[in-house]
């Protein structure tokens, strides 16, 4: 029998097939093989009369590794626009982990009732993202997301205190999910989520997983420090329209089409700025 595992946790796994919800054990030689299962995996399970066990993982489009999820379609990148303000570089390095893993980036701008997202969603609309902005006094944009979820297997990421918990109440109520309160001393709330569960939504999955917020370039992405620079898809599309070849789009690089277009406003700052950063953070790695 065929399903999708929706939770594992301490050497068993809930999966979801056509018999409904079934407990299966997993078996030692997924241990010796490191290949433990993790909630998105398809896999194939039997009964022994007894007891039920996995008995093969169908190969995986993509994984992760903290947290444990894989197969992952969409990843909503949820910030608020206020309280807390944006992390523009938190969600450039999630479009990044995006880009690098097969996954397609969505961002998800909340509480537009308490400030503009404009300047925000034509920063993220022009590197060729999709975005929605969400109030938390209506139901516009919910939606949409529901119909992206349909059929797909899909992760929430955001700092604590952007409602990204109660955003998937909204979409997903039967998830259940925390609410943490907001600290006023932090501006930054309690993060209440504890392990990766996936929860059926329409045609679909959706995974409120902690610890997505915090993944590590680093961790996620084995790459040449060169290669990040195809990971930004507004500077990979001009790959080739410099004077050289090589170029590696850093400032004052002369006839970078890349430095050009962040000059004239083509492609917004902070991403270029971000691009810097994420390079450094590998040309420091690669010395070491």
């Amino acid at each position: 029998m065929q399903g999708t595992v929706t939770e594992a946790l301490n050497g068993r796994c809930t999966v979801l097939s056509e018999l409904g919800v079934t407990d299966c054990a997993v078996r030692g030689v997924f241990r010796k093989e490191s290949l433990f299962p993790k909630a998105g995996d398809k896999v194939e399970f039997e009964s022994d009369g007894a007891s039920n066990y996995i008995t093969a993982v169908m190969p995986r489009k993509n994984q992760f590794v903290r947290p444990a999820v894989a197969n992952v379609d969409i990843m909503f990148i949820v910030s608020s626009v206020s309280s807390p303000p944006p992390n523009l570089e938190n969600i450039d390095k999630m479009t990044v982990i995006c880009e690098y893993s097969g996954v397609t980036p969505v961002i998800v701008f909340t509480k537009s009732d308490l400030a503009c997202a404009k300047q925000y969603e034509e920063i993220y609309r022009g590197a060729g993202y999709k975005t929605l902005v969400l109030s938390s006094e209506s139901e516009e944009g919910i939606e949409e997301i529901k119909k992206l979820i349909n059929g797909k297997t899909v992760v929430f990421t955001g700092f604590s205190g952007v409602g990204k918990s109660s955003l998937i109440n909204r979409i997903c109520p039967e998830a259940q999910s925390e609410v943490g309160s907001l600290s006023e001393k932090s501006s930054r709330g309690k993060n209440t989520t504890r392990r990766a569960t996936l929860f059926k939504c329409g045609s679909g999955f959706v995974a409120d997983t902690p610890g997505f917020s915090s993944l590590d370039l680093l961790m996620c992405i084995d790459s040449q420090k060169d290669d990040i620079r195809y990971l930004f898809p507004e500077i990979n599309e001009r790959e080739g329209n410099c004077k050289f070849t090589s170029c590696l789009h850093l400032p004052s690089t002369k006839g970078c089409d890349v430095c050009a277009a962040v000059e004239n406003g083509d492609i917004a700052k902070s991403r270029y700025e971000n691009y810097l950063k994420f390079y450094k953070i590998f040309n420091e790695i690669k010395k070491y």
